[in-house]
């Protein structure tokens, strides 16, 4: 995966403890309403949207070749046939592999300013970079007792996806990537900027870090270190390449070995030990290449005008230079957007005054050195949308306005980013576009319009968006493998400079203001220029550039194409932002994020360029190599997708409380993109508990979703309570069997979700009376964010009608939820209220207790409220009330107290104290896993008949 590892492996952990959420669920494709097709190739089977055709043919065409060469290298490739699918859930560039095997590839391309986005193409880079995961994980163990419990699982789980830590995985595949394609992150500039100012800091990963840590791109270390680690490792052994095969031809061997075990027999010691080598190499090089920069003047990165932290945005300056608007991120808090005046701040008269008679009163006290800035302070904040923060700000001609990017939720969960103007000194916020991908945007110089990015499909296009009306035009459609990046419309309004990936490196264009004559500026000399500006004149442009191997400002002449350095920096400078008198503000990295400095330009010319040697690797820039050619094939004929490829698994149910106990097995099929599911299951146990069979199918390929259920089950569903003994009157004492069909519609967007379900049911209760019945369901879901709150509202409604016998009866029901969590700690308070017409002591009669039916759909037993510490049949009656309060302090359960009360109940409200661990995970057709819940739970009564008692239950069901 490129932005952060999720083998299958956890998945089946998760599965197998029941975790409350799975971080393979933001993967999801979603499902889709469009039309799919698949093309085969001789080792792969593609699924993807029409509209991706291009793309995913462009790259079927060369996947044979991705084949042999990532085979060639890994020594292994899977013996199945690959499923692909391509999709564009996000909008990001991203990949992953899961156990199967099968790849997950995301089409949008990176930016130069993305560690991904040094390639010679974003499809081929991808693919290789999962694939080799496939080669190197899913090679089988030949233990014949691992191989026998790995079949058992139902996801497949390889020796070497436990054996191998995340840095190995992710190493592994960025060493690969960067051997097939001759770029990548092990030939580019990014990953020496970070090994080099993470060395010159003293913030170089320990070994006990690599996997990831909570630090500033602790994550990353896995790719950047980890593959960098490796290939010390065989250089140090003569550059054979054949001890990264030997080593996991040793951790899949019939003779199970550690890590350790397995590392030590082919390189001679421990991971450990010879990473403690490592870094102290990585240090002694980037040490080297500062005494060259030092040799050479030195460095030249003008002064600090705020020390920051984290993943800060890009910087841009008013028209008048006298604001500054930039993204400020945090680990912990949702980025907030920020105006300040690019003045330095100074301390207050009241601040002065303050600190004056602190020494004042204690005159041997020592006054504070002043080294760095003080905190701006902000002007305006735009704060996040719940969770989904502002980005890309651009000031509009009068100032005023700023234009901004942030990312929206359209149809089936996908999210795009859109365009937003902020009016900084009124806070309003109005929306520009709707689910138009727009990245970034610069305004024109009359603030009618503005130029901008649109990433869809594979493609990033320059665009003009009427600022009005939202109209979106594209200016300069892009080809797959080159993509435009960063416009910017010249003061005169006559041009645009952008930056555009051609023959594997970035290089700057000009063009009209209509997109036409598209021509190259700047020299041709090998290195990466991104992220032009222009200067207040309208005749150069300050940029980044990566000439020497570090990516440093430079001023580019328009009319003699011209460049001149501006900085010479150790870390990296990027993101420049001119203001009208002659400064620029970037950005600068350092170990704990990017800060934000400034810089004159002419102060202090930043010559000569220091040219980093390879030989300083991982410290320098190893050149980029021509790599493997990827040929192009032929691939098979395209197909409609049809019902997909087939999955079926076999999984345990398991459904246990006071009333009874049952057992059984799911057999599930789907295919990877969700559109069809079956499951039949069936269940038996005690005479109260759930037994019975059930057959369900699931279609997902337009709106709204059917499902067609069929059912029969067993055993008495309502008891006396205190006894156990069956009631008299209102128990299903024999058997019910019919079936359902209903239609589902949800609909998602940024801080809401609804469900909207209908559907009806007849079936036969008792063998003597025909029942049959029409239902009718909303619910919604609120998300609000603010800070490190997460507040949570939930309200739903059911409505249903129906015959049961010789009587008809209506039932209603509504729920109801408000939770907040704040550092760890979260309150959820929740209800149920719910009446029906039904006779008194029938079977449709409101009944508490028991468990949620797991055979057929809980819609069709809608009298039933669960309560699984009760009996069934604990409370009755015509209308029932029903209060919860859960206490969640970051554990995997939650204390909670329940009461609930029923017309007629001469008791009062009955009360349940307890634990209880509620968890979920989100279906993942890819991966052939439904929706999981599991429930695990004990409580103590405190009412009357059963005061006292301890109750436990345990509960495991699947959605389709």
């Amino acid at each position: 995966m490129f932005h952060s590892s999720r083998t299958i492996l956890n998945t089946a952990l998760l599965l197998v403890v029941l975790l409350p959420y799975s971080s393979l669920a933001a993967q999801a494709p979603g499902y889709s309403t469009r039309s799919w097709q698949r093309v085969d190739t001789e080792h792969f089977l593609f699924l993807y949207p029409e509209e991706l055709s291009e793309w995913t043919q462009s790259l079927a065409g060369r996947m044979e070749a991705v084949f042999d060469a990532v085979d060639s290298l890994v020594g292994y490739a899977p013996e199945d046939r690959v499923t692909v699918i391509v999709d564009d859930p996000s909008n990001v560039s991203n990949g992953a592999m899961y156990s199967g095997p099968l790849l997950f590839l995301w089409p949008t391309p990176p930016s130069p300013s993305s560690f991904t986005g040094e390639n010679r193409g974003w499809p081929e880079i991808v693919a290789v970079h999962e694939f080799a995961h496939a080669a190197h994980l899913t090679r089988p163990s030949r233990n014949p007792l691992g191989r026998f419990l790995a079949s058992l699982v139902p996801v497949p789980v390889t020796n070497i996806m436990r054996q191998a830590p995340r840095w190995l995985r992710e190493g592994y595949a960025t060493y690969v990537e960067g051997g097939v394609t001759g770029s990548g992150r092990p030939h580019g500039i990014w990953r020496p900027a970070v090994i080099r100012t993470w060395a010159l800091e003293g913030q170089l990963p320990t070994y006990a870090t690599l996997n990831g840590s909570g630090s500033y791109l602790g994550g990353s270390m896995a790719y950047l270190v980890g593959s960098a680690f490796l290939e010390w490792l065989i250089e140090r052994e003569s550059g054979d390449q054949q001890l990264l095969i030997n080593l996991t031809r040793r951790l899949t061997a019939r003779q199970q070995r550690s890590l350790n075990n397995a590392f030590a027999g082919v390189f001679g010691a421990s991971p450990t030990e010879l990473y403690g080598e490592f870094f102290v190499v990585a240090t002694e090089n980037a040490l080297a290449v500062k005494n060259a920069v030092d040799e050479a003047g030195g460095v030249v990165e003008g002064s600090l005008f705020q020390r920051l932290s984290w993943s800060t945005g890009d910087p841009a300056v008013s028209p008048d230079g006298e604001r500054l608007a930039v993204a400020l991120r945090s680990r912990t808090r949702p980025s907030r957007l920020v105006v300040m005046s690019t003045a330095p701040d100074t301390l207050t008269d009241e601040q002065r005054q303050r600190r004056a008679a602190i020494y004042e009163a204690d005159p041997e006290d020592v006054e504070p050195v002043s080294r760095r800035p003080l905190p701006q302070r902000a002007l305006a904040t735009l704060h996040a949308k719940n969770g989904r923060g502002y980005s890309k700000p651009a000031f509009l001609p009068d100032g005023d306005g700023i234009l901004v990017v942030r990312s929206d939720v359209i149809e089936n969960s996908r999210s795009r980013p859109d365009l937003f103007v902020w009016h900084w000194k009124t806070g309003t916020v109005k929306r520009i576009t709707h689910g138009a991908a727009i990245r970034e945007a610069s305004p024109a110089p009359d603030g009618s319009c503005a130029v901008g990015i649109r990433c869809l499909n594979g493609r990033c296009d320059i665009v003009r968006v009427d600022l009005s009306s939202g109209a979106v035009t594209t200016l300069t459609g892009a080809d797959i493998r080159r993509p435009y990046y960063h416009p910017r419309v010249s003061p005169d309004g006559r041009s645009i400079v952008s930056s555009v990936q051609h023959e594997g490196r970035w290089r700057l264009v000009r063009l009209d203001i209509d997109g036409s004559n598209e021509r190259f500026i700047g020299p041709s000399d090998g290195a990466t220029r991104f992220d032009a500006e222009f200067t207040g004149s309208g005749d150069s442009l300050v940029l980044t550039s990566t000439l020497g191997g570090i990516h440093n400002l430079e001023i580019l002449d328009l009319e003699s194409g011209q460049t001149n350095p501006l900085t010479r920096i150790l870390s990296a400078a990027l993101a420049p932002a001119p203001t009208p008198d002659g400064e620029v503000f970037f950005l600068a990295l350092h170990s704990r994020g990017w800060d934000l400095r400034r810089i004159a330009v002419g102060e202090n010319p930043a010559t000569p360029i220091v040219f980093t040697a390879p030989s300083l690797s991982p410290a320098a820039a190893r050149p980029a190599q021509s790599g493997t050619p990827l040929e192009t094939t032929a691939v098979g004929r395209v197909r409609g997708y049809g019902l997909g490829p087939r999955y079926v698994v076999p999984l345990p149910l398991l459904d246990a409380s006071v009333e009874g106990w049952s057992a059984g097995l799911t057999l599930r099929s789907t295919d990877p993109i969700g559109k069809l599911a079956w499951q039949i299951r069936a269940m038996h146990g005690s005479q109260s508990g759930w037994r019975g069979g059930a057959a369900e199918v699931l279609w997902r390929g337009f709106a709204p979703w059917v499902r067609l259920q069929g059912f029969f089950s067993e055993g008495p569903l309502a008891t006396v309570p205190g006894t156990g003994a069956p009631a008299s009157a209102g128990a299903w004492d024999d058997d019910y069997f019919g079936g359902s069909v209903s239609i589902e519609h949800r609909h998602t967007r940024i801080g809401s979700a609804h469900r909207i379900r209908a559907g009806g049911s007849v079936g036969r209760l008792n063998s003597t009376q025909n029942r049959s019945l029409g239902f009718a369901e909303y619910a919604i879901g609120l998300l609000q964010i603010r800070g490190n709150s997460r507040f949570t509202e939930n309200v739903g409604l059911h409505l249903s009608a129906g015959r049961t016998g010789s009587f008809d009866w209506v039932r209603w029901r509504v729920s109801g939820s408000a939770g907040m969590r704040m550092n760890g700690l979260g309150v959820i308070l929740s209800g149920q209220i719910a009446g029906t017409g039904a006779p008194r002591d029938s079977e449709e009669e409101l009944t508490v207790g028991g468990t949620e039916s797991v055979l057929f759909d809980p819609a069709i037993t809608a009298f039933r409220m669960a309560m699984p510490a009760l009996e069934v049949g604990a409370l009755r009656g015509d209308q029932i009330q029903i209060l919860r309060a859960d206490l969640e302090a970051g554990l995997p359960f939650s204390t909670f107290f329940w009461t609930g009360d029923a017309t007629g109940n001469l008791l009062g409200w009955y009360r349940v104290g307890g634990i209880e661990f509620n968890a979920s995970l989100p279906e993942m057709p890819y991966l052939r896993l439904p929706g999981v819940r599991a429930q695990l739970g004990v409580a103590r009564m405190f009412s009357d008949p059963n005061k006292g008692d301890w109750r436990a239950w345990a509960r495991l069901s699947y959605r389709p």
